[in-house]
């Protein structure tokens, strides 16, 4: 694998909210939520070989986590009704009424304290390069805030272009991936 790169981001103050033209964003709803999040995946890191990942995968990676926060795990729709920025948009079943094409995990960092990490964002190729993982990380960024947690940090593998891009883009400065915050 290429070597890690890490990201910082200090928020000053909340960010604004930002709407996309087209999607959304929503909370995890439970598991009828994990095939989604498998096909976005996937889809996402299929350039990279392997096998696709499973709902086992799935539930070790996140369920089975001390850590895992499901209120901060999103997904980024199109289409349906499009609902405020932050608010599901479930039918009477409770399932979601978009299609999700992206999503993104916001966790705390386990060091230091006040700190929040990005995970796991991914968005479908179809929908890449239109403004889906900013909308995404923009609502991480709201999220942390709200949360207390003013430092952002993101990890990305170095050729991932895309994803330097991104962040680059969205203000994170870059930090050697081992380096103290």
């Amino acid at each position: 694998m290429p070597p890690l790169i890490r990201f910082v981001r200090q928020l000053e103050a909340r960010p604004a909210e930002w709407q996309h033209p087209a999607a959304h964003v929503r909370t995890y709803l439970g598991e009828q939520d994990i095939e989604p999040w498998l096909a976005i995946r996937n889809a996402a890191f299929a350039f990279l070989g392997g096998r696709p990942w499973t709902a086992a995968d799935f539930r070790r990676e996140f369920l089975a986590q001390p850590w895992w926060p499901a209120a901060t795990l999103w997904f980024a729709e199109v289409g349906g009704d499009a609902p405020t920025h932050t608010s599901c948009n479930p039918d009477a079943s409770g399932r979601s009424r978009g299609l999700p094409v992206g999503t993104l995990l916001l966790a705390p960092a386990e060091r230091p304290a006040g700190c929040a990490i990005l995970r796991w964002l991914a968005v479908h190729p179809a929908w890449q390069r239109q403004g889906i993982a900013r909308l995404l990380v923009r609502q991480a960024e709201m999220a942390a805030w709200d949360t207390g947690w003013h430092k952002i940090v993101a990890e990305t593998h170095a050729r991932w272009q895309a994803a330097v891009a991104l962040y680059t883009a969205c203000g994170y400065t870059c930090h050697p991936a081992h380096s103290a915050l």
